[in-house]
């Protein structure tokens, strides 16, 4: 608003600086020699747009002659380009109430009482006040004053009102169409009328193109428009990456020791994923969204074996108050898997609260805790090996948008699985981090980093291929994913991403020790 304000005050600013010699020579009551000397060069440095260099010749003149309106109005002018409002209020006052009076300087008190910040409304009535003697004195044309009735009622909030002031506006002057139409967008944007908003930003920018309200419109145009499309109720995501994976199978280490017969686990995949985002726009302060995802795993080698096809299905609803909002969340994922027909292969069932507040404009919190269970249709060679399961996790998430198309994320969860086999009861944390930082204005750097710490309730059997003998001990694992990537938005919705990925396994058993490194690039659509 303080950038409209300034507009809207330029076309005046522009006169004053062709008149300003006429100013200087008609309007002081005393025409001290000196005074007028001064006048001349701030004058000629303010057209230089020296406004800083302009205010201590002007505040010489002021000392001078303190009555001389002429002073007061350019030291007004001075100080609200600086920008220092308060003494720019204060010198536009000095302008109106002197002698002679500065025409031009009442609607320059009236913008910057308008824009100026703090003491409630007290500034604002004031400038209904100055506005009422101009329309009474007619000090001002009424279409002027039509505009900057809507300006007050819009500081006041009064947005229908302030619509009505600025429609009038341009129906009395047709030369103001282009700043109230930006005004009216900017009423619409109040009043979350997004779709209205947008239009008549387009119309500012019909009206003069090249103009630097014209220019300020496309900025929020294109803020609308992205908006917009993410307000849209349903969301499609298209993607289709390939793969190179050099221990698709995680061979171990020391694979001679612990997994001798596996060998050629180098390959290629390819993953395509669809996935339908659904957020229709319910009455406040209710919220609900919904997703569905479905991808596959088509796998070069061991195709018979590791190929899968992923189902999974998301449902959110919530209820909000102020900056916190409370969900419950639910999820559950279908998982078949090629052995060697494609059949059932796991479901994951996940519930519980969620809570999200923000904290302010750039940074989001978020707690979840929930219950979980992992149901296997595979049969198990041994019943310490059943990995079928019941537990909870929980995290807490802290997002940090700290710059446009830039954002921060740590998070820390914990879970507790019980398994109906003693083997893979356990428990664990994960730390991660991800940041995504915009390199230009179509290019992203992307990296993130899991640690995993987990440790298992009860003995597991290592096997040693080389020495032909077993060991028992309870396992603990540390796992360390790191990737890093670059999304470049090569056309309309479309998104080229390479990324690379590196795990490091760390287990005290050995046949879970092992390093993979991953490499893909693919496509990915958005509608």
């Amino acid at each position: 608003m303080v950038k409209v304000g300034r507009y809207a005050a330029g076309l005046l600013v522009c006169l004053m600086m062709i008149l300003g010699p006429a100013l200087v020579m008609a309007g002081p009551v005393n025409d001290d020699p000196t005074v007028q000397s001064l006048l001349r060069q701030a004058v000629a440095q303010y057209k230089l747009e020296n406004y800083e260099e302009a205010v201590p010749i002007l505040l010489k003149a002021h000392k001078i002659a303190p009555d001389n309106t002429s002073v007061a109005y350019f030291l007004g002018l001075s100080y609200k380009q600086i920008p220092d409002i308060a003494k720019a209020i204060y010198f536009f006052r000095q302008s109106v109430t002197g002698r002679p009076r500065i025409k031009e300087g009442l609607p320059e008190l009236i913008n910057a009482l308008c824009i100026a910040k703090g003491k409630g409304t007290k500034l604002l009535d004031e400038a209904s006040k100055w506005l009422a003697l101009a329309e009474r004195d007619g000090l001002m044309p009424a279409a002027d004053i039509a505009f900057m009735k809507g300006r007050i009622l819009a500081k006041k909030n009064m947005t229908a009102e302030a619509i009505g002031q600025y429609k009038r506006a341009m129906r009395l002057n047709p030369k103001l169409r282009q700043s109230a139409n930006f005004q009216i967008a900017m009423q619409y944007v109040r009043s979350r009328d997004l779709k209205k908003a947008r239009d008549m930003f387009k119309a500012a920018i019909t009206l003069d193109p090249l103009s630097d309200m014209a220019s300020f419109a496309r900025q929020y145009e294109s803020a609308l428009e992205q908006r917009l499309e993410m307000m849209k109720p349903l969301h499609i995501t298209f993607s289709a990456f390939y793969q190179y994976n050099d221990n698709m199978l995680n061979d171990a280490v020391d694979h001679r020791r612990y997994s001798p017969t596996i060998t050629d686990d180098r390959s290629l995949n390819l993953t395509p994923t669809v996935r339908f985002d659904y957020s229709p726009n319910t009455t406040k302060p209710w919220l609900f969204n919904a997703a569905y995802t479905a991808s596959a795993n088509i796998n070069q080698k061991h195709s018979n074996t590791n190929d899968t096809i992923a189902n999974d299905i998301t449902i959110t609803p919530g209820y909000s108050w102020g900056r916190s909002s409370l969900n419950l969340s639910l999820e559950y994922t279908h998982i078949m898997k090629k052995n060697p027909g494609m059949a059932a292969y796991l479901g994951t069932l996940k519930m519980g609260p969620m809570f999200r507040r923000v904290l302010n404009k750039t940074q989001i919190l978020e707690v979840y805790g929930g219950y979980f269970k992992n149901d296997y249709a595979d049969a198990f060679l041994s019943p310490d090996g059943d990995r079928n399961s019941r537990g909870y996790n929980a995290y807490i998430s802290w997002v940090w948008l700290y710059m446009k198309q830039g954002f921060f994320n740590m998070r820390l969860d914990y879970s507790n699985e019980n398994t109906k086999g003693d083997w893979f009861d356990n428990s664990s944390w994960r730390v991660s981090g991800n940041i995504s930082y915009p390199l230009t204005a179509k290019v992203k750097l992307q990296a993130s980093t899991i640690f995993t710490r987990t440790r298992y309730d009860h003995p597991s059997l290592e096997l040693d291929f080389i020495t032909i003998t077993t060991a028992a001990r309870k396992r603990h694992d540390n796992l360390l994913r790191s990737s890093f990537g670059i999304s470049w938005a090569c056309a309309k919705r479309t998104s080229l991403i390479g990324q690379f990925t590196r795990v490091d396994s760390d287990s005290n058993i050995g046949q879970y020790s092992y390093r993979q490194n991953m490499v893909s690039l693919g496509l990915e659509y958005r509608y």
